[in-house]
């Protein structure tokens, strides 16, 4: 009987701990201290990374394996930022560096309206809470497809004076008071106590999102 024959003949336990004794190639990890990536160095209680093929202790990995206001270049923890979370409460960083910041939040540290920007609380500026007329016909960017204007086809795209296509003039606030706001996606492009919310025609289909918030706060 040849080895074809006895491994169809056996059980298959049998059989995978014969053709393991006949030579079979096996898959093996790399050997101790040999590595492939980072993923191959793991010695308990002590940073490794895999250079040129060998796992070699070093301070980090990531950023946050350093001390504050430092950044991990290369396996060692090196002095300056590479962003506001390498940085203590109260500073940001700023080309490299970490220096004190009045804010580090739109949402946490800034009045409505205004922005977070390089540490600094600024005002949104225009379009933001600019006083428009919703009532008129001449300042609304129509979209009328081609096509002679008809009010259950066509719909508006936006205000001139409010900057444009996807920015709108928005009448109802609370103190009767039209205004501008400005096209979003999403909430956290919005200045402090402002929203991303969707702007609807009168037949109620969303045609945009815009930013929109207390302007008589401001």
């Amino acid at each position: 009987m040849n080895t074809r024959t006895m491994l169809m003949t056996l059980p298959a336990t049998v059989a995978v701990l014969l053709m393991v004794q006949l030579g079979c190639p096996q898959t093996e990890g790399p050997a101790e201290g040999e590595c492939i990536d980072d993923g191959d160095c793991s010695l308990e209680g002590v940073l490794q990374s895999c250079v040129d093929g060998a796992c070699e202790e070093v301070d980090c990995l990531v950023n946050t394996d350093c001390p504050l206001a430092h950044h991990c270049d290369g396996g060692t923890c090196a002095a300056g930022c590479e962003g506001d979370t390498d940085c203590l409460s109260g500073f940001h960083c700023d080309a490299g560096a970490c220096v004190p910041s009045d804010c580090r939040s739109t949402v946490l540290d800034c009045y409505a309206g205004q922005f977070c920007q390089n540490g600094t609380c600024v005002d949104a500026g225009f379009p933001t809470c600019v006083i428009c007329d919703s009532t008129d016909s001449f300042d609304v960017i129509v979209n009328d497809n081609g096509t002679p204007f008809n009010p259950l086809d066509d719909y508006a795209e936006g205000s001139y004076a409010c900057g444009g296509v996807g920015n709108y003039c928005l009448a109802g606030y609370p103190n009767g008071v039209d205004y501008c706001s400005e096209a979003c996606t999403a909430t956290e492009q919005c200045p402090a106590a402002f929203e991303c919310i969707p702007i609807v025609d009168g037949n109620n289909n969303e045609i945009g999102r815009n930013c929109i918030g207390p302007c008589e706060d401001m």
